[in-house]
């Protein structure tokens, strides 16, 4: 193994290569050509190798690459990549869009602590404080009366996603997921059993909930159950698996049909910035604000940790 350039005296030579001596008596030496792998090279065999990664996830994995890490760092080697290098590409980065840089900064840390664990670096050049953290925005709520309003405004096809985004804080693939088993409208509980989230490409794929925490089971509240009775009876099949949710021509719900529906009755209400996924918020808010615990907003919201919790 040849050393990685030439040496101007004889001296210098014997000291770079007493320093590798003493790395390989402790078992710390990284052969250098090892570190000629280029990051794009290696974040495909770090994409491929990566067992059990859902589908959807890998794929927002894949546009991070693809997007925002490799343009600027794909064709360097990993042992050439300095920590100057990541802030000279992390910094613009968070000035324009925060909290992409901070999912962006993760999965290049993520990264290259596997290539330190392959040894294939000593050290990784991913390190800036605070980099990781997203930067947390208030998300807007509804209240119950603007809910009622909302539910008026859409049309009656999806009013019962409605309800159960709002009502027992589901997300939005869990709704799609619904079946008329997972909801006892007498004994008053919905079930998350399996969901339905759809890609970035508009591919739907069915699996199950997002996380151990997601397994649930959730006390729907008396005010959504006449609204979601009229749709039980209006619009499911009779049979334990038909889908609780499903578009005019009874098949599933195409989510661009969902959402230009949800658009139009929002800003009937006059509240166009509020999202889906703000009626989970919401939800969880009002069950908050009527005296729910920690652990029981947690449960509802299938979270697995209190952090998160205390965002809503």
């Amino acid at each position: 193994i040849t050393a990685p350039h030439t040496f101007p005296t004889t001296e210098d030579a014997n000291v770079w290569l007493d320093g590798v001596s003493s790395d390989l008596n402790r078992g710390i030496w990284i052969d250098p050509a090892l570190g000629k792998l280029t990051l794009r090279v290696y974040s495909e065999t770090w994409m491929r190798d990566w067992p059990g990664l859902a589908e959807t996830t890998r794929e927002q994995y894949q546009s991070l690459l693809d997007l925002h890490i490799l343009p600027a760092l794909g064709d360097k080697s990993l042992a050439s990549i300095t920590p100057s290098d990541v802030r000279a590409w992390f910094t613009p980065l968070s000035e324009r869009h925060p909290v992409t840089a901070a999912k962006a900064y993760r999965r290049l840390a993520h990264i290259m602590r596997t290539a330190v664990a392959d040894e294939l670096i000593l050290k990784s050049p991913v390190h800036i404080e605070g980099a990781a953290s997203e930067p947390q925005s208030e998300r807007p709520t509804i209240t119950m009366e603007e809910m009622d309003a909302l539910l008026e405004a859409a049309p009656e096809r999806l009013r019962g996603f409605l309800l159960i985004a709002a009502y027992c804080s589901f997300r939005r693939g869990e709704i799609r997921g619904l079946r008329r088993k997972d909801i006892d409208l007498k004994a008053g509980f919905a079930t998350v059993g399996e969901t339905r989230p759809v890609t970035m490409s508009g591919k739907e794929v069915v699996k199950g909930p997002k996380s151990k925490a997601g397994e649930r089971k959730v006390a729907i509240p008396p005010d959504a159950i006449p609204g979601l009775t009229h749709h039980m009876d209006t619009f499911v099949g009779q049979f334990p698996e038909s889908l609780v949710f499903t578009g005019d021509d009874g098949e599933r719900y195409p989510v661009r049909t969902l959402y230009k529906r949800f658009d139009k009755a929002r800003k009937a209400i006059g509240r166009p910035e509020v999202t889906l996924h703000d009626l989970r918020h919401s939800g969880l808010s009002w069950a908050g604000q009527a005296g729910a615990t920690g652990a029981e907003l947690m449960y509802r919201g299938g979270h697995s940790d209190l952090k998160t919790v205390a965002r809503y």
